[in-house]
């Protein structure tokens, strides 16, 4: 990893010289990544090899290494064989032990030689450049989003690995209960899944998880569907929710949608679902144990919350919180909508952006990353700029645990706190990418 001098250049002065740490400035790479991935990464990619931080076991003549000392070796090559003998059983012994011998702790500090993953769903194309032609995945902007942060703040050399979720889908949908409950679980099942698989790569040290689901999202998805199934004269599945939500009211009705969530939420209490997101604890302590940071977006539902409500309904802020998002041992990333000025101090909450009390952090989400000159805004962008600072941060203190990390943003060193902005959006505050380089 390299730092330059031109980070965060649309809202901070920048250094001169650049960045130092314990009064010296980074002269050389950080932990550099070798790899032959695109910019964006690739589907599918071999594991990143790391380069420029070789083993201390790499001496010609460690027990580790296939070299062999030369024929007929003098006196001072077969002391030097017998030293590094000695020292690899020693540096093993204190292994063992639990003990950190320097050299033995430098290797083991594997935080700043680990990738970070985009864990996506995204490859179909969600939208089209009109004037072009072009198209873009979800997963081809949460790419972009993470690698314009770590570009706008100057960091050469770190990479992503692209790593696709196959969401299932449905074999039928007009069954109202089991459409609810595939809804509910299979999000969750297949993320935590994927991130078990993830952790023992051993190679992993972030995962971006861009993607999610929620009460508010879940009861999105059905008004979708039920509206497609209307287009081609199915009435099917609206029946089936009339029926079982004891409503008269159609889709778009208070009645309807007030049963819709009513109902979706008391889901979330069936044995069913909470099994499901016991699995999900479970891994995040898994990943936690292996020093695995986990970031997830908040999701982006508030403002259809927003909408019901104004029409009399009483929908929970917290029915649009992604479920991933509900374990604090994550990192979770909310939206801010940047006004485009120097200073974070007139940014506004992003109008879309779920709303809890697990949320740690915000970045701007509003017009956030730009592919093939196609636009998106939401915290699906907002993630991936988090994971990017969690690279760098483990990167520069490969002794940090992920604990320590989220210890330093809730103590508001790592963000700036914007006062017109509710601490359920933007958790301890807007990400501050000065104090994160700085830290």
């Amino acid at each position: 990893m390299t730092i330059g001098n031109n980070y965060s250049q649309n809202r901070f002065q920048q250094f001169n010289p650049p960045l130092s740490r314990n009064g010296n400035a980074f002269s050389q790479p950080l932990n550099a990544f070798d790899t032959n991935a695109s910019p964006f990464g690739t589907i599918g990619q071999d594991f990143f090899q790391q380069t420029g931080n070789p083993s201390y076991n790499s001496s010609p003549y460690s027990s580790s290494n296939d070299a062999q000392p030369a024929q007929n070796p003098g006196i001072l090559e077969q002391c030097s064989l017998a030293l590094e003998q000695l020292r690899g059983s020693f540096t093993q012994l204190l292994s063992g032990l639990g003990v950190a011998y320097p050299e033995l702790q430098q290797t083991q500090n594997r935080g700043a030689s680990r990738t970070t993953v985009i864990l996506d769903n995204g490859t179909t194309p969600i939208a089209e450049n009109p004037d072009t032609g072009e198209t873009v995945t979800h997963g081809e902007l949460v790419e972009a989003a993470f690698h314009n942060a770590l570009e706008e703040n100057g960091i050469e050399g770190i990479e992503s690995e692209f790593v696709q979720i196959n969401d299932a889908e449905p074999e039928h949908v007009e069954n109202a209960a089991e459409y609810v409950d595939f809804l509910l679980n299979e999000p969750v099942q297949s993320r935590t899944e994927a991130i078990r698989s993830l952790v023992d790569r051993g190679d992993v040290g972030v995962v971006n998880i861009s993607s999610g689901t929620s009460v508010a999202k879940v009861a999105r998805q059905i008004s979708s569907q039920i509206d497609r199934q209307a287009e081609t004269g199915n009435y099917g599945l609206e029946e089936e929710f009339q029926e079982l939500l004891q409503v008269t009211g159609d889709r778009n009705s208070r009645e309807f949608q007030q049963a819709l969530f009513d109902y979706i939420q008391s889901r979330t209490a069936s044995g069913g679902f909470q099994q499901t997101m016991a699995d999900y604890n479970n891994v995040v302590n898994y990943a936690n144990a292996s020093d695995v940071a986990l970031v997830v977006t908040a999701g982006n539902e508030q403002a259809q919350i927003d909408a019901l409500n104004t029409q009399g309904l009483s929908i929970d802020d917290e029915s649009g919180l992604n479920f991933l998002a509900n374990n604090p041992d994550v990192f979770v990333a909310g939206a801010t909508d940047d006004q485009g000025t120097s200073t974070y101090e007139d940014d506004e909450a992003a109008v879309y952006s779920s709303r809890g009390g697990t949320i740690d952090f915000a970045a701007n989400g509003t017009n956030a990353v730009t592919v093939n000159g196609i636009t998106q805004s939401g915290t699906s962008f907002t993630a991936p700029e988090g994971a990017a600072a969690i690279t760098v941060l483990k990167q520069l203190h490969p002794d940090w645990s992920n604990e320590r990390i989220h210890q330093e943003l809730q103590s508001g060193t790592l963000t700036v706190d914007n006062p017109n902005i509710d601490a359920e959006v933007e958790g301890a505050g807007t990400l501050n990418w000065q104090a994160v380089l700085a830290s």
